[in-house]
């Protein structure tokens, strides 16, 4: 596969990255509610960033068990196979987007929940409804921008999968974050630290 350089390349940085999300969560120090980077210190972000990865592994268990499914059915992969393949498939799927979700989240998540908490929507709402707008943007650029001839024949369908593509893991990465990170659910109030 033409990604397979990129997998081998990632599997040390994100396994480091990881042990070092999982010694920052352990060993930092507690903070006072509302002090801190964010309002949430050192460890409650490290704890996010891990409920993050959390969530993609599952996405990519999830997108890795749905393509296996649509491989049997196609005939690639016999039924009886399908247990097998999906525990490699599913560790090849989440090395090769974690350095990317990681960097999107650092570059854009952040500053935004930075935003979202200057004017108290730093939640897990809030976080949930703007992965949501940034998935549905994106989706609006593909229907406005299409990228290939199949999609300027089905814009509809190309903006829908565009969606479904970017929203799964988005949502599904912000849950984790603001679970993990102890965000309030509604509004932002006192952070508990832990």
């Amino acid at each position: 596969m033409a990604t397979d350089f990129a997998v081998s390349y990632f599997f040390w940085p994100v396994l480091v990255g990881t042990a070092l999300l999982v010694l920052l969560a352990v060993a930092a120090k507690r903070r006072e509610p509302g002090q801190g980077f964010l309002k949430l210190g050192i460890r409650r972000l490290a704890f996010g960033y891990l409920g993050a990865l959390g969530g993609l592994a599952l996405y990519a268990l999830a997108n890795t068990y749905l393509i296996g499914l649509e491989k049997v059915a196609l005939g690639h992969i016999a039924a009886d196979e399908l247990p097998s393949w999906i525990p490699p498939w599913s560790l090849y799927l989440f090395i090769l987007i974690t350095p990317f979700v990681v960097l999107m989240m650092t570059v854009v998540g952040l500053p935004l929940l930075a935003l979202l908490s200057r004017y108290g929507g730093g939640s897990l709402v809030g976080i949930l409804l703007v992965a949501a707008l940034g998935s549905l943007a994106y989706a609006t650029y593909v229907f406005a921008a299409p990228y290939n001839q199949w999609c300027e024949a089905n814009l509809v369908p190309c903006a829908g999968r565009a969606l479904v593509d970017v929203g799964a893991p988005s949502l599904v990465v912000a849950l984790g974050f603001g679970l993990a990170a102890g965000l309030p659910l509604v509004r932002e109030g006192p952070c508990v630290s832990t």
